[in-house]
């Protein structure tokens, strides 16, 4: 009789249904938690990049165009301040993009009074004194509005950091859950096969051998079920990103995860596979050599 798939010898195991739904919950809540973390690690760094990356003045219309000598002298300053990269105008084309969505469909942006829009690039690791930097600008350029892009961002709470480590406390209490509901129903599994186990020794299969059909067995369930559990949790997460994009939200405490960081989430059943593998030779074994 083959011993690589459960048959009559290990019929499979009561109450799999209901451990099956609560490897699905599992499998939901540690993804949620892992999307948790990637919003954190992602507008962390999103301020970390704005903050030290990028500055914009802006020369404002006097009468339908910024005067061409402000223009030419805030260059010139930024230019020249210790830690600029580059300060280049923007485009009319770049402009135009920048309003392009309030536009309606067949109007132009001729003629409309654009301010200049400097675009301003830091060294890496750069600091400037940034109220000293303002009151210089406004002496060559007075026209000029200093908008310090970096600024405009909050900085990450210490409220931003406790949710990333909240979140860390749910993986790590799903994963605990996940081994002791697991270890429960191997447990249950091994007296109740107590007969069938002792006649595959009697067939000549080694512990390490039975431990192993049980793990295999086990590991693929368990790879279905937190597939899908993580699965549902990248389906709400989709459900958000595109609410953000069509002006509704779900009614659900879902953070806005980006579908690029979605294959994370296979994270969840990887593990989930790695454990219930090690867990099941790990615990067969230890309990066949006792019998």
């Amino acid at each position: 009789m083959p011993i690589g798939r459960s048959g009559p010898i290990l019929p499979r195991p009561r109450g799999r249904v209901l451990l099956g739904v609560a490897m699905v919950l599992i499998a939901f809540a540690a993804s949620i938690a892992i999307g948790l973390m990637l919003a954190v690690r992602h507008d962390t760094a999103l301020w970390e990049d704005h903050l030290s990356g990028r500055l914009t003045v802006q020369i404002l219309p006097e009468g339908t165009a910024p005067p061409p000598a402000e223009i030419a002298s805030a260059l010139a300053l930024l230019r020249g301040t210790p830690g600029v990269a580059s300060a280049d105008v923007m485009s009319a084309s770049e402009n135009a993009a920048l309003v392009a969505p309030w536009m309606r469909s067949g109007e132009t942006t001729a003629g409309l009074p654009f301010p200049a829009l400097i675009d301003v690039k830091l060294n890496g690791g750069t600091t400037l004194d940034i109220p000293a930097l303002k009151e210089r600008l406004l002496v060559a350029a007075p026209h000029a509005l200093f908008d310090d892009a970096g600024r405009s961002i909050d900085a990450p709470t210490p409220l931003t950091a406790q949710t990333f480590w909240m979140a860390a406390v749910v993986l790590a209490v799903s994963a605990v859950s996940f081994v002791l509901a697991l270890a429960g129903m191997l447990r249950s599994w091994m007296a109740a096969q107590q007969h069938n186990v002792e006649l595959l020794r009697l067939l000549g299969v080694s512990n390490m051998g039975i431990a192993g059909l049980i793990g295999r067995f086990s590991t693929a369930g368990v790879v279905l079920t937190a597939a899908a559990g993580s699965g549902l949790a990248a389906s709400l997460f989709l459900l958000q990103a595109a609410g953000g994009k069509l002006a509704f939200l779900i009614p659900a405490p879902v953070p806005v995860v980006s579908p690029a960081d979605l294959p994370w989430l296979a994270f969840v059943p990887v593990t989930a596979a790695i454990i219930t593998w090690v867990t099941c030779r790990l615990l067969v074994w230890s309990a066949l050599r006792h019998t």
